[in-house]
Order: structure tokens, then C-alpha cells, then sequence
């Protein structure tokens, strides 16, 4: 099998839940988390088409929360090149605690949280400055709440409650009268994990009718939709014994969710754990779902970047060449401005010292490596939001030196 020769510690998962921003930052002791924040500018141009695209990034400023030992960035949502918002969770003693950052155009700043600052973030979505959703939840592998943000311009509160428990891992906001959120929920036995949809319509949420798999365990993490009447989540699918895992996809009409078949990479006879990072839809058809998959071993096993197109009614996995395997062990997230222009950020292993941010830019049929900025022993790019082909930033962590308190981290990248 070709691919990378790394290799990383995978800790077994523990219940039916498989949270897909934790990436590999929670697989194994060899990674280390860092927050970075990166903005591309047009110091080193690429060819792709007739247009160039900046290929190196460069670090802006970004602020870590005080109570940082680390942590992780779930997604970011941008209006404009001075207008974004991005999830995030600290992590202290295996607990899960969630923060936002505010970018103004100049650096990241930390936004206080309502009610919830205790919550797990999931997706945030934001269609104005003074309009934005976050949503998360509390616990998991039994009880749990589900806990929803919003942004008025000025702070977050709690908004009202959904009328189903879970975890809502990801959103999609259109207006202030509508938003789409997906996730899951465990039953009071356990002996299930189904999938979970609430819709917004201005004043409250409303529990949608979800088809889960036949296994014990369904999942949605991400969600992306062209319009209300037109969405795509992709999960997971798995055994209650945790393993394999296969992916797994729905699809949102405006009126009821929809199964759709998805790939899951193969490994020969071998069992696979295939993990949805983010997913991202420019055009109704043409979608981009990343993540990474790994063969279930007894020990140490190598981590591999895995990408599925959407071409309208069908997805399909990806090719893709030894050169991205070889830079890349996982992708964590992707966005597209157009069906040929997407920017995917992860992480990938230069040496056995640890994980390496790692960037490219996919034109539709190849790709194209970034430069990125790596000011330290260890870093990862977490989530990336583009507002133009060549107006990104990417939000991940940063371990400067051996022994030290991992930093957040910024880079950006700006059209010329």
C-alpha cells in the first residue's frame, strides 16, 4: 500500500461518538496541539489555470485562551476579509471547554461565551456580524445536553433550547430565520447512537425525522448546504463494538433528509476507521468532504488524508497523488469559493519530533502545495475559511520549543 511511512499512536475510541475536529490531536501522545492562525499572501505564486495563486502563508496575530494546555479550533465562518468568528475547544483533565475567536481584519481576539462557556463547541455560522450560531453540547456516552450560542453584535447568550437532547456537531445559518444543525444522540440504554437534525425558524428549534443506518451507531458531523432547500451532512457509521467505521452521508431537500451512499477507503481485508472532517459545497453540484482514515491494528497505526467529491447526485473518493501523501496524514478542513477553488489545511509528519501544518490548494483535478509558516517544534492547521481564491485564513496550534506551553497561532493569506 502506498502512502506515508509515519506512523501515530491510535487510542481506541471510547462510546459512539467520534467528534470529527478533534482530528488526530486526541489519537495518540504524538500530537501535540497548537493553534495557528495563517494568511496566505502572493510572496510565492503558483500557476492554476490561467490564474496564479499565492502559495506561502504568513503568521498574524491571535490570542490563546487563558486557560490554554491545549485545545483545538472546530471551524471557522467568515463574511468578509475582516469579519470572522471560529469555534474552538480548550481541553484540561480529558474536559472539553468551548471559546470563540473574533477576527477584525488585523488579529484575532478571544469573544467571552454566554451561559455555555463550559459546553463542547461544535460548528459555528454566521450570516452577519450582529447574526452568529454556535452549537455544541455537554458530556457524552450517556446524558447529554445540547447547548446553542448565539452572537448579537455585542455578546453570546443562550438562545432557546432544541426539543431533542444529543450533540449538535455542526450548523448552517442562511438567515436570522434559518438554520440547519445536525449531530447525534445516544439512547437512555446506550445500546444506540442515532442521528440527530434540528431546524431554526427565528423564535425556536424544531426536532426533524433523520433515517440512521442499520448499525448500532450513526453519526452527522459536518453540514453544508447551497440552500434551504439544499444540504449535505456527512458521518459515520459503526458497529457498537466501535469498529470498523464507515462513512456515512444524508442529503437535505427542504423538506426531509435523505441517505446517499458514500465510499469508505479500503485497506485490503483490513477493518478501517474512515473520520469526516468538514465538508464544504460551493455549487449545488459540486461538494468537498475531507478528513483521514487509518487501519484498525493492535498498535501503532499510519494515519492517511482521504477527500470525496459530490458531482451532484453521486460522491466519489478521490486519487490522490504520492506527493499529498506523502505532506499530508490527515486533512481537517476545506473550503471552496468555487467547484475548481478550494484551499485544504491539516497536518503532516516531517520527522518523528511530531506533526507539521500543511496546506494545498485543489484546482478541481490537482493539487498545489502551500508554504506554510511553522515557527516551532510542532504545529497543525485545525480549520480554513476562504472568501476569495487568494482572501484564506486558517486557524490551528503552535508548540514554539521541546517542553513549552502550546500557543495560538495565526496566518492568513490576502490577495495582492
Amino acid at each position: 500500500m502506498d502512502g506515508p511511512t509515519c506512523v501515530a499512536s491510535v487510542a481506541t475510541p471510547e462510546g459512539g461518538r467520534s467528534t470529527s475536529r478533534l482530528s488526530a490531536s486526541k489519537l495518540g501522545s504524538a500530537l501535540v496541539m497548537v493553534v495557528a492562525v495563517m494568511t496566505l499572501l502572493p510572496l510565492s505564486a503558483a500557476a492554476v489555470g490561467n490564474a496564479s495563486v499565492p502559495t506561502r502563508w504568513s503568521t498574524v496575530t491571535a490570542q490563546s485562551p487563558t486557560t490554554w494546555p491545549g485545545g483545538y479550533f472546530v471551524t471557522m465562518s467568515c463574511l468578509s476579509s475582516t469579519a470572522c468568528f471560529s469555534s474552538g475547544n480548550t481541553t484540561a483533565s480529558r474536559v472539553d471547554s468551548a471559546f470563540v475567536e473574533r477576527w477584525n481584519g488585523s488579529g484575532w481576539r478571544l469573544s467571552s461565551l454566554g451561559r455555555h462557556k463550559a459546553m463542547e463547541a461544535g460548528g459555528i455560522s454566521c450570516t452577519s456580524t450582529k447574526n452568529c450560531v454556535m452549537v455544541g453540547g455537554t458530556a457524552f456516552n450517556g446524558s447529554s445536553t445540547v447547548g446553542i450560542e448565539h452572537f448579537n453584535g455585542t455578546s453570546w447568550h443562550e438562545i432557546s433550547q432544541t426539543s431533542g437532547g444529543g450533540f449538535l456537531s455542526d450548523v448552517v445559518c442562511r438567515s436570522k430565520s434559518w438554520c440547519l444543525a445536525v449531530g447525534w444522540h445516544v439512547t437512555a440504554n446506550q445500546a444506540r447512537t442515532n442521528v440527530v437534525s434540528e431546524l431554526w425558524n427565528g423564535s425556536t428549534w424544531r426536532s426533524l425525522r433523520v433515517p440512521s443506518s442499520s448499525m448500532a451507531r450513526t453519526t452527522l458531523l459536518e453540514i453544508s448546504c447551497i440552500s434551504e432547500t439544499n444540504c449535505l451532512a456527512t458521518g459515520q457509521a459503526f458497529p457498537a463494538a466501535n469498529y470498523p467505521r464507515a462513512l456515512f452521508s444524508e442529503h437535505w431537500n427542504g423538506s426531509k433528509w435523505s441517505i446517499v451512499k458514500i465510499p469508505t477507503p479500503k485497506d485490503g481485508s483490513k477493518k478501517v476507521v474512515a473520520i469526516p472532517n468538514d465538508l464544504s459545497c460551493p455549487t449545488s453540484s459540486r461538494c468537498v468532504a475531507v478528513g483521514y482514515w487509518y487501519p484498525v491494528l493492535s498498535g501503532r497505526a499510519p494515519l492517511f488524508p482521504m477527500a470525496e467529491v459530490w458531482n451532484g447526485s453521486a460522491w466519489k473518493q478521490l486519487t490522490l497523488s504520492s506527493s499529498i501523501r506523502s505532506h499530508f496524514q490527515l486533512f481537517s478542513d476545506v473550503s471552496c469559493v468555487a467547484a475548481t477553488e478550494c484551499w485544504i489545511v491539516g497536518e503532516g509528519y516531517a520527522s518523528d519530533s511530531g506533526p507539521t501544518a500543511a496546506a494545498a490548494y485543489w484546482n478541481g483535478s490537482s493539487f498545489t502545495l502551500g508554504s506554510v509558516v511553522r515557527p516551532g517544534v510542532n504545529s497543525e492547521l485545525d480549520a480554513v475559511h476562504c472568501v476569495a481564491r487568494a482572501n484564506c485564513l486558517a486557524l490551528g496550534s503552535l508548540v514554539k520549543t521541546y517542553g513549552a506551553k502550546p500557543k495560538v497561532l495565526g496566518e492568513r493569506d490576502a490577495a495582492p
